[in-house]
């Protein structure tokens, strides 16, 4: 009797993702602050919350992350972060793609590491983080779209005719 195994287990596709490359390592930081309406949150935050944010938190085990979500206020979407320094910067999260937020994020407190990574990926010509390509495919293919419904010509109404002629 042949026996087949199953495939990968869902605790094995998390590490995956987990430890994927970059290494979402940040430096000098003492705390993450992510605050975003319920219902106004926009794509981009939400993947940054559901993807990126659990990939941020494994690497920095020791770093103090907290997500405010808004249920009656409608608050613009954005990401605090409150350095060891006592210095605090605030990214803008609205209408932002998560690997830009990631991008920026990284840029402020990645260090070396990332700076390196940064530079072996474009060097390669390979993207900085994983799945941005199908990301750009993306806002290219709508681009396109958006570009082709206006070049159309607009069809003119027609006519009344009948009963609706004789209507206001």
């Amino acid at each position: 009797m042949v026996k087949t195994l199953p495939g990968p287990s869902r605790l094995s596709q998390t590490l995956l993702r987990l430890k994927a490359a970059p290494r979402l390592e940040l430096l000098g930081l003492k705390r993450l602050r992510v605050s975003f309406g319920a219902k106004e949150a926009n794509p981009g935050t939400r993947h940054f919350l559901k993807e990126e944010l659990p990939r941020i938190r494994f690497a920095n085990p020791a770093l103090e992350i907290e997500v405010d979500q808004h249920k009656d206020a409608r608050p613009q979407p954005s990401l605090t972060v409150e350095q060891e320094n006592g210095s605090t910067t605030v990214i803008a999260m609205e209408k932002k793609w998560s690997s830009v937020i990631v991008k920026e994020l990284m840029d402020l407190a990645g260090g070396d590491a990332w700076a390196q990574h940064k530079a072996a990926a474009t060097a390669a010509g390979q993207p900085i983080l994983p799945g941005e390509e199908e990301r750009q495919k993306a806002l290219e293919t709508v681009k396109l779209q958006r570009a082709t419904r206006a070049a159309q010509p607009k069809v003119p109404e027609r006519p009344r005719t009948g009963a609706a002629a004789m209507l206001p």
